[in-house]
């Protein structure tokens, strides 16, 4: 698709996972990161990667939310990290629990489930619950993140935002910018 848009762009695609030493040592060359996941643990690695390897990222995201059986917010979400930026742990975007659970294996979340015998497995045993989302609020978002990142390696303008959450279906979007200072107490420090 790329190669349509613009057949000089060189594509390279790279098979494995952060933070594989191999993938570390080729993103850290990038100019910046784009953080399309919806796991803890991914925020956590794009941030580390700004920190350490000075590659600043934007994470994008998105949530729906409702009560009544209504949907009240459909939120898209854009983080700016940069070496200087609170850590995901900072800024409340993480859950050591569900870390524990993106983190365990199959065998492992069976393990726990067997030793429990009759009493409840731990909460760390249970499977990542699903969370609903519309199909083009992850397309939107990624598309934003797209143009700020173009803006930012262009010269042309940078994201206007630290931690930027706009409700597609509120009025006005209700675009909120929540900067959040970094946590002295945080591990990043």
């Amino acid at each position: 698709h790329v190669r349509r848009i613009d057949p000089d762009i060189e594509v390279i695609a790279f098979d494995g996972r952060l933070p594989q030493r191999a993938i570390v040592e080729q993103v850290a060359q990038a100019d910046v990161l784009l953080g399309c996941t919806d796991q803890h643990t991914s925020r956590l690695v794009l941030s580390d990667m700004a920190r350490r390897y000075l590659v600043p990222a934007i994470d994008c995201g998105g949530l729906i939310e409702g009560a009544n059986g209504l949907v009240t917010g459909q939120i898209i979400q854009l983080v700016l990290f940069r070496p200087h930026d609170p850590c995901p742990r900072c800024r409340g975007m993480v859950d050591d629990m569900r870390m524990r659970q993106e983190l365990m294996s199959p065998e492992e979340r069976q393990a726990l489930i067997d030793a429990a015998g009759n009493h409840a497995p731990p909460p760390e045993a249970h499977e990542i619950p699903q969370i609903d989302t519309v199909g083009y609020i992850t397309t939107v978002s990624g598309r934003l993140a797209a143009g700020y990142a173009i803006g930012w390696l262009t010269g042309r303008f940078a994201p206007p935002f630290e931690r930027m959450q706009m409700n597609l279906i509120a009025e006005c979007l209700d675009v909120t910018d929540r900067p959040q200072p970094v946590d002295e107490a945080c591990t990043c420090q």
